[in-house]
């Protein structure tokens, strides 16, 4: 199991050869770990929304293909995840 602060990037490329995957996610609360990569840490008010967010986007590209979202933080168009990781993967 990964589980990575919703502040964090991390490569699909691993995630894409997976069967079947845990995903664990949070808000993120070690400044220092922000800092080490240059990542800004936000409060602990921003970090929540953001995560409620990417909770959204994550429920959606697993509920239908493909997937658009508009929000205040992110934006996606037509994105269809298992042709992503397909895609990755091959």
């Amino acid at each position: 199991m990964s589980v990575d602060g919703n502040t964090e990037r991390g490569s699909l490329d691993a995630w894409a050869t997976l069967v079947a995957a845990e995903l664990g996610m949070g808000t993120g609360w070690m400044r220092e770990e922000h800092e080490a990569y240059g990542f800004p840490f936000m409060t602990q008010g921003e970090r929540t929304a953001q995560l409620e967010e990417q909770l959204q986007v994550v429920a959606g590209t697993w509920a239908e293909a493909p997937f658009s979202y508009d929000g205040e933080r992110y934006t996606l168009r037509g994105l269809d995840v298992l042709k992503l990781f397909a895609r990755l993967a091959g």
